[in-house]
């Protein structure tokens, strides 16, 4: 894997955005180690900051979308936005993940209980909206 990375740093400048499980990150890989990136006004982080005013993209949580419908427990990956923020999920099997609407994730993103957020579902073909509250 580390040769296919190397590879496309070659090619492209690649940008890294560390977070906690990445102090290990070689920069044997190539391109450049940021903690944070501003990209046309977006700030690129790994954990969201409750006081950034600016439109933010971040990880860390890995949210899931979770309920009860038709009488199914619906547990999926999500991207979740809560009012500036947008926090993008995790695919691996591995990485666990947190109620999108937690209340770790809504006091990152500054938000209270009873704000409402939005979960972004891969329902290929389709992406699924849903409307979340904090509590």
């Amino acid at each position: 894997m580390q040769d296919k990375i190397t590879a496309l740093a070659e090619k492209y400048t690649l940008n890294w955005i560390i977070g906690n499980h990445d102090e290990a990150l070689s920069r044997s890989f190539g391109g450049n180690i940021y903690e944070e990136m501003n990209v046309d006004g977006i700030i690129l982080r790994h954990m969201a900051q409750r006081h950034e005013t600016r439109p933010e993209i971040s990880g860390h949580f890995h949210p899931k979308y979770r309920a009860k419908i038709r009488g199914r427990q619906i547990n999926r990956v999500c991207a979740l936005a809560a009012g500036n923020h947008l926090i993008l999920p995790a695919f691996g099997a591995l990485t666990g993940g947190m109620g999108a609407n937690d209340a770790a994730i809504a006091s990152a993103c500054g938000m209270k209980s009873g704000d409402m957020a939005a979960a972004y579902m891969d329902a290929n073909p389709r992406l699924i909206t849903m409307q979340l509250y904090f509590t």
